[in-house]
């Protein structure tokens, strides 16, 4: 049988990654968790507050083979797995697949990468929380979304306000957002984004939504 690999968009991991919280607990398990079922493939990480799914295109899974998935631990991948990648024409991408463990006593993994060569090979993590089900539940699908209200915002101007609410020392921002983006007139209603910090010292910003016109 061919071997069966999961071609992993570096972009996407890194992501992902992002999402995990380097102080281990019973919920927020050190790992991303990459799988493909379907002509997209995925990663998944969760810090037991939030959870972050990243997905990309991947060809299809030979029918019969069953859905490939693995967990890769951030603490045994060498740092070149996480490195930023450098802008240019080419995709960054890695290939990983299945392999013998070192120990024989549980899965592993080899990680290469297809740009320079290099490759390592990783124990599975061997548990992580049922994604799937919570994100089914919690995050509904966009034809069931009537609960919501759909704000697109410019990701720069976003990341500034977080940082400057970071700067101070908040530990939490409260984002407002109007139930109508726009008002009687047609304006546009602002997100409100607000926090406390240290020292007494507050900041309190608008962040203008983008739409069609």
């Amino acid at each position: 049988m061919s071997e069966q690999v999961i071609e992993v968009n570096r972009k996407a991991l890194l992501a992902a990654a992002s999402a995990v919280d380097r102080e281990e607990g019973r919920y927020a398990p050190q790992a991303v968790r990459i799988e493909c079922d379907s002509p997209r493939a995925r990663a998944v990480a969760t810090d037991g507050r939030m959870m972050l799914v990243t997905d990309w295109d991947h060809e299809a899974v030979p029918e019969g083979t069953g859905a490939l998935a693995c967990n890769i631990p951030l603490r045994d991948v060498p740092q070149w797995v996480f490195a930023r990648p450098r802008r240019g024409p080419k995709v960054p991408i890695f290939g990983i697949s299945a392999t013998d463990s070192p120990d024989n006593d549980a899965p592993a993994w080899r990680i290469r990468d297809y740009l320079n060569g290099s490759e390592c090979v990783v124990p599975d993590y061997g548990r992580f929380p049922p994604w799937a089900e919570v994100w089914k539940a919690v995050v509904p699908p966009p034809d069931q979304r009537n609960e919501y209200r759909t704000m697109a915002l410019r990701v720069d101007l976003l990341a500034r306000l977080v940082k400057a609410c970071h700067e101070i020392g908040a530990e939490r921002v409260q984002l407002d957002m109007p139930l109508e983006v726009r008002d009687e007139k047609g304006g546009v209603r602002p997100l409100l984004v607000m926090a406390s910090g240290e020292d007494g010292v507050t900041a309190t910003g608008i962040i203008m939504p983008m739409t069609d016109d």
